[in-house]
């Protein structure tokens, strides 16, 4: 009987684990997902492809920059991965900066460059933070 018990206890530790890892998985898409979106409808509102012109006004400009970092924290503490996160959040807002360029929308290009510079600034910051617990020192 012990040995059923054994093993048993060793089966629920393995399921448990493979929960876990699928959980990480999904979890990390769905968050992956929501900084692509978040990029995407940021990009369409400050350069205007997709849409009409684009709409720059405080609101949009303050809300795209809240995004930029709510989307580097999403990377660095949420998923675990700040470079793909920055990735993912600036690949629309780059795309964007091309369709305000090519307009002579300068003013968005300007919010969108800025966007897109954020995450990558707060990246170079986690990298070279001396408080995490992994870095030695």
């Amino acid at each position: 009987m012990p040995l059923d018990s054994s093993l048993q206890k060793r089966h629920d530790r393995t399921a448990a684990v493979a929960a876990s890892i699928r959980s990480a998985s999904i979890r990390g898409k769905l968050g992956g997902a929501f900084i692509l979106l978040l990029g995407g409808i940021f990009a369409a509102l400050l350069s205007g492809f997709g849409v009409s012109t684009s709409h720059l006004s405080f609101i949009t400009v303050t809300g795209a920059l809240i995004a930029a970092v709510l989307s580097s924290w999403i990377g660095a503490v949420v998923l675990r991965t700040a470079p793909l996160a920055a990735l993912l959040f600036s690949a629309p807002m780059a795309v964007g900066l091309v369709f305000a360029a090519i307009s002579k929308q300068w003013w968005g290009c300007a919010a969108l460059l800025g966007c897109m510079l954020i995450p990558f600034a707060a990246l170079a910051l986690y990298r070279f933070d001396q408080r995490k617990p992994d870095h030695s020192g």
